[in-house]
């Protein structure tokens, strides 16, 4: 019962606690420009009113309200604004590796490694056959010259590639764009390989959260220290991003002594936030290599590898 209800218990706090913050950075801004109850007119009126007619119950119960709302919209906004900036430089925020908030270097080089081995029986197949994933993937398209004609085993093994995942169609396109000048050079100049690892990584990297979810019925124990450790990471990168609003406020209206404090306040939290995210999802990748938990792009990967010995078996009777 109590497994079941922490979770939610967790999502509330961060936003509440970011709400309350932001909402007394607000109080701070424009206490000096309420007006007195005799003087308030208009909206100022009707909001002093509030204080005659509802019970202190019910003003917290607003207040609390109107806090998780402006909490929610605050770390929609932290989360939106941060996403396209570690798309945008994956390798740098990689680097960074204490300011990255989900993988550090020795993470991503984890996850890199465990796609490998995953791939690997696909590798050693296409060894067996004495071919490449830059020819498999182009077999069927004919804008690209083939140096031979592909052997009935190449084609198995090309039809269980194009058909597995939509990696291998991408890494195709870059082929037939660079064969005809049009495509990213950088891009099409890397090998096959290392552009279908590098792009299930950043598949596997989105599906983290489905991969959390699916621990919930098959190892609750597990997800509840993951979903713990996530849940803090979002409470303190909230609760540092309200504190970055009320360094503002603080500055201009009581001191430069009160904001400082408050921004290394901040700071620590953010910092904090953002080891209690990569720990979360350390200990989650963890539960992926041991096959505790899935997500989308394994499944197609062991689909894919589940049918290797068929298709092989079948090649060799042609």
């Amino acid at each position: 019962m109590l497994t079941s209800v922490l979770p939610g218990v967790r999502e509330l706090r961060a936003p509440l606690a970011a709400g309350y913050l932001w909402l007394l950075a607000l109080y701070i801004a424009l206490e000096p420009l309420v007006p007195g109850q005799a003087q308030a007119t208009g909206v100022w009126g009707s909001l002093l009113k509030l204080e005659a007619v509802a019970s202190p119950v019910g003003l917290g119960v607003a207040i609390t309200f109107v806090a998780y709302l402006v909490g929610s919209i605050s770390e929609s906004v932290m989360i939106a604004s941060s996403l396209p900036v570690i798309r945008r430089w994956p390798r740098l925020t990689r680097r960074l590796g204490m300011w990255s908030p989900g993988l550090s270097p020795q993470l991503a080089t984890t996850l890199e490694e465990l796609v490998a081995a995953r791939l690997a029986p696909v590798r050693a197949a296409m060894g067996e056959l004495g071919t490449s994933l830059e020819r498999l993937v182009t077999l069927e398209d004919e804008r690209l010259p083939h140096e031979r004609a592909p052997s009935g085993a190449e084609l198995a093994l090309a039809n269980l590639v194009w058909s597995s995942m939509p990696a291998w169609r991408t890494l195709a396109q870059h082929a037939a764009e660079s064969a005809s000048g049009e495509g990213p050079g950088d891009e099409a100049a890397r090998p096959a390989w290392d552009r279908v690892v590098s792009q299930l990584e950043a598949r596997l990297t989105s599906e983290l959260p489905l991969a959390r979810t699916n621990l919930v019925g098959r190892e609750p124990e597990l997800f509840s220290v993951v979903d713990r450790l996530r849940s803090e990471g979002l409470f303190r990168a909230a609760v540092a991003n309200a504190l970055f609003g009320l360094v503002l406020v603080l500055g201009l209206r009581v001191g430069p002594v009160a904001a400082a404090i408050t921004f290394v306040a901040a700071v620590v939290l953010l910092l904090q936030g953002a080891e209690r995210n990569r720990e979360s999802n350390a200990a989650l990748i963890e539960a992926i290599r041991l096959e505790r938990t899935t997500a989308p792009s394994l499944v197609h990967v062991q689909a894919l590898v589940d049918s290797l010995p068929a298709s092989e078996e079948g090649a060799r009777t042609t």
